[in-house]
C-alpha cells in the first residue's frame, strides 16, 4: 500500500484534536480512535449522554449528536440486516480479541468506514491498538499509551520512517495537561 501521507497527517492531527478536546474514551465506538476519525471525516460532533444501553454499567459518555450508537448490534437478531455503525462491522472485545462481521459491511457501516480512507482491516489493527493497552495503570496513562499505539499502528500502515515528533507533540500536551491539573 501506498504511503498516503497526506491521510496520514490528517489522521494524526484528528487524534491530536480529540486527545485535547478529551474526545477520546475507550471501549466507546463513538469516542474511541476510531470513532474519533470517523466522527471527524463525516463531520459529527459530540456531546455528553448518560449511556445506559451501551454499557452494562449506565455511565456518562460521548456520543454523536443526533445519532444511535454506533456500535450497537440486536443481540436479539444478530444476522438482522438493520443500518448499523461501524462497530457492527468489527470491535476488539474486553479480551483483546477481534471480532468480525464482513457481512455486515454495507449502508451506514460503509459509510462510516469509507469516510475515512483506511481499509476496514486498517482501521481494526487502528481499533486493537488503542483498545488493547493495558488496563492497569491510570486512565491518563492508558489513554496516552493508547495514542501512542496507535501512533506507532499508523507508522506500520503509512510505511513512515519514524514519528517521534508525532508522538513528543503528544507527550507535550500530557506535561501541558499535567500542569494545569497541578495548579
Amino acid at each position: 500500500m501506498a504511503n498516503r501521507i497526506e491521510l496520514y497527517n490528517k489522521t494524526v492531527d484528528i487524534l491530536y484534536q480529540a486527545y485535547f478536546n478529551d474526545t477520546l474514551e475507550h471501549g466507546n465506538c463513538c469516542a474511541c480512535a476510531v470513532g474519533n476519525i470517523i466522527a471527524a471525516n463525516m463531520g459529527k460532533t459530540f456531546e455528553r449522554v448518560f449511556d445506559t444501553v451501551a454499557s452494562t454499567r449506565p455511565r456518562e459518555r460521548w456520543a454523536w449528536v443526533g445519532e444511535k450508537y454506533p456500535g450497537e448490534i440486536s443481540r436479539d437478531f444478530p444476522d438482522l440486516r438493520v443500518e448499523r455503525g461501524w462497530g457492527s462491522v468489527f470491535y476488539t472485545n474486553d479480551e483483546g480479541r477481534q471480532r468480525f462481521y464482513i457481512g455486515k459491511y454495507f449502508g451506514k457501516a460503509a459509510e462510516q468506514i469509507d469516510s475515512t480512507g483506511y481499509q476496514v482491516k486498517e482501521l481494526a489493527r487502528i481499533e486493537k491498538a488503542f483498545e488493547t493497552v493495558g488496563g492497569s495503570q491510570s486512565p491518563e496513562d492508558r489513554m496516552f499509551d493508547g495514542l501512542v499505539a496507535v501512533l506507532e499502528t499508523l507508522k506500520k500502515i503509512h510505511e513512515i520512517d519514524d514519528n517521534e515528533d508525532i508522538i513528543q507533540k503528544f507527550s507535550q500536551h500530557r506535561k501541558d495537561k499535567e500542569a494545569v491539573c497541578v495548579a
